[in-house]
């Protein structure tokens, strides 16, 4: 279970602060606080540990990097042993990490199978934001327009908290803009898109956002 550790370890710590205050060494104020700075600090630590071993995982990923393009079947295989023995935030993260490189090579239908089938449950909120945004392209590329609403749908307010990050907000505008183009809303869809050109890195992407505007004529 995700909080399984730190909530042992938690509760030692609770067992032991009510001890301490029913044998009058600390306050019951004192006890609280202890008890609730305790909770964030095990917390905070337990989350740093799993992104550290997660981070490792990907170290040893970029090291055989170039398998991707010499033998991407075999830097998949490779993929697929260490998401077989992940879990939480490592399974999360790695099964993201897999549909991205599926992308990269152009297979967007594995790509999306593999989106859509886990749920992100403990990535953090950046990168759920942008898990779902990347689903959300893919299905637009698919032109299957009703399940890329209906993701939109579902994460919007979490979406909408990212339009303005400087990493990926354009894509998120980007992915909006199509959403209102297939509805047919040149107007808003004009709209995310210059929104998106302002916040887009110089260089190509703002060149393929200029190219997309020209070719549906906005």
């Amino acid at each position: 279970m995700r909080s399984f550790f730190p909530l042992m370890i938690n509760l030692g710590f609770v067992f032991l602060y009510v001890d301490l205050y029913q044998r009058g060494k600390i306050s019951a104020f004192g006890m609280v606080a202890l008890i609730v700075g305790t909770f964030i600090a095990v917390n905070l630590l337990y989350l740093y540990l799993k992104k550290f071993f997660v981070a490792k995982n990907v170290r040893e990923l970029k090291k055989i990097s170039h398998l991707q393009t010499e033998n991407p079947e075999i830097y998949l295989s490779k993929l697929d042993e260490k998401i077989q023995k992940a879990k939480d935030y490592e399974l999360d993260y790695l099964t993201f990490h897999k549909a991205n490189t599926l992308a990269k090579f152009n297979r967007n239908d594995e790509a999306v199978e593999i989106l859509q089938n886990h749920y992100p449950l403990y990535l953090d909120d950046a990168n759920k934001a942008l898990y779902f945004n990347n689903l959300i392209g893919l299905y637009l590329k698919k032109k299957d327009f009703v399940n890329a609403k209906k993701i939109f749908e579902q994460n919007k307010s979490l979406l909408k908290s990212f339009e303005i990050n400087k990493s990926f907000g354009y894509s998120i505008l980007i992915n909006e803009a199509g959403l209102y183009l297939h509805l047919g809303d040149k107007k808003l869809a004009l709209k995310y898109l210059n929104m998106a050109i302002n916040i887009a890195p110089e260089g190509d992407r703002k060149r393929e956002i200029e190219d997309f505007k020209q070719k549906n004529n906005l």
